[in-house]
């Protein structure tokens, strides 16, 4: 039986009943990076694994380290971390809560 193809239109997005941290523009030199980071009640490693095979079957750059889980492809950006330590970017926006043991974040890159 074959497997269904991937969807790689979710590659950069948060999974499914993710809650919304931050949302936040940075202005940098002739670039703009737009982020959106995302609490998440699934483990860190269920999340990373799913990731880092989606990212894989859509030939996205997919790094692999102890603690973050991170994918590229052109503009785009997807990292994935334990809720604590805090080792992704914050805002004065909520923080995860005790459930929420992954945080998801999503950029991409504006050239101007």
């Amino acid at each position: 039986m074959a497997s269904a193809a991937p969807d790689c239109g979710t590659l950069f997005a948060p999974p499914a009943g993710a809650v919304p941290l931050c949302d936040e523009h940075n202005l940098g030199n002739g670039a703009e990076i737009h982020w959106r980071s995302f609490a998440i009640g699934e483990a860190f490693a269920a999340v990373s694994e799913r990731y880092r095979k989606l990212g894989a079957a859509c030939g996205a750059e997919v790094k692999a380290e102890d603690h973050e889980l991170s994918l590229g492809k052109g503009e785009e950006r997807l990292s994935v971390h334990p809720s604590t330590p805090r080792t992704y970017p914050s805002c004065a926006g909520e923080a995860p809560l005790a459930d929420q043991p992954t945080v998801v974040v999503v950029s991409v890159l504006f050239r101007r």
